[in-house]
């Protein structure tokens, strides 16, 4: 279905299909989920042809990757976890003369880009030539930022101090986190409700970082033996609205997986697996298939568990 139906002329991904509708958006993220998709199922052709179209479009020409192509034309702005993402990938493969290039252009714009101070940062805005001030926590992909430290010394205090952020978090009893540190506050700051695909992936790097997530499992164990996982909940582990995504089961599933549970990763990834459309124009795909609306992250999402789920079962 993706293939199919969610790509432009250039090979792009559009971010989501909208009442049957391509919605002419195309997300670095995307690509980049693309890219781990193809890592995980040791698709060489396929991450070769990825890299290609990464550089090749989102490269703005200012030393940075724009995390999103809006109408044809890149953005002008960065999206810090969305090249670690890519990095990441590169990194397991850094002797190849193919990835010099790509591991270079990454490096050199994570140090001009997205770092403020010497610590990591959301994001560059070159509208307003300004950086942000934060750092999500779900940014912190604590395995990556060690590795690139190791491989290159002007990173090392940026990803300490990360480090020391995330380590330092406080985690309330259901294992939310908050959203943000602000370098200028000082302080942690918590969004108005607790969104799950960030949380998943903060404890997925909390748990990398030798942390303690079972708070976290025993409130996604609870909420699957009550039937389902939300999308948002309050900081009281109360569901703000009652709708579910392909997303947060396939993250729920990955999570699962990692710390070894087998039966709850199952229970997750028969949830994800309902979100299939069986029949139309989406077959095969993930999402309403009475709104005729999917989304990208969700079909990559679902594609990479596969893949894991396969390896680990």
């Amino acid at each position: 279905m993706l293939k199919d139906n969610m790509l432009d002329n250039r090979g792009l991904i559009f971010q989501k299909i909208e009442k049957g509708k391509q919605v002419e958006v195309n997300l670095l993220e995307s690509m980049g989920q693309l890219l781990e998709y193809a890592d995980y199922t040791g698709n060489e052709k396929l991450k070769e042809e990825t890299l290609e179209l990464i550089f090749k479009y989102f490269e703005t020409g200012e030393g940075y990757l724009s995390w999103q192509i809006y109408k044809g034309k890149p953005q002008k702005a960065t999206a810090l976890f969305d090249e670690l993402r890519i990095l990441k990938v590169l990194l397991e493969d850094e002797k190849s003369k193919k990835n010099e290039f790509y591991i270079k252009t990454l490096k050199d714009s994570l140090y001009n880009f997205s770092l403020r101070d010497g610590k990591w940062v959301d994001f560059y805005d070159a509208r307003c030539a300004d950086k942000a001030d934060i750092i999500s926590l779900f940014y912190i992909d604590i395995e990556t930022l060690k590795e690139l430290a190791k491989n290159d010394k002007r990173f090392y205090n940026a990803s300490k101090k990360a480090e020391e952020i995330l380590s330092n978090a406080p985690v309330n009893d259901y294992g939310f986190f908050p959203q943000v540190y602000n370098y200028e506050e000082q302080a942690y700051i918590y969004s108005s409700s607790a969104n799950m695909v960030e949380n998943i992936l903060t404890n997925m790097h909390y748990l990398h970082n030798g942390g303690d997530i079972d708070k976290f499992l025993s409130f996604l164990k609870r909420e699957i033996d009550k039937g389902h996982i939300y999308n948002i909940y309050d900081y009281d582990g109360n569901p703000v609205k009652k709708e579910e995504s392909t997303a947060v089961y396939a993250l729920s599933c990955q999570l699962f997986l990692e710390v070894g549970d087998y039966n709850y990763a199952d229970l997750c990834y028969k949830k994800m697996m309902s979100f299939r459309i069986k029949k139309g124009k989406l077959t095969g795909g993930f999402g309403d298939s009475l709104a005729n609306t999917v989304y990208a992250y969700d079909q990559l999402e679902a594609l990479k568990t596969m893949r894991i789920r396969e390896v680990n079962i």
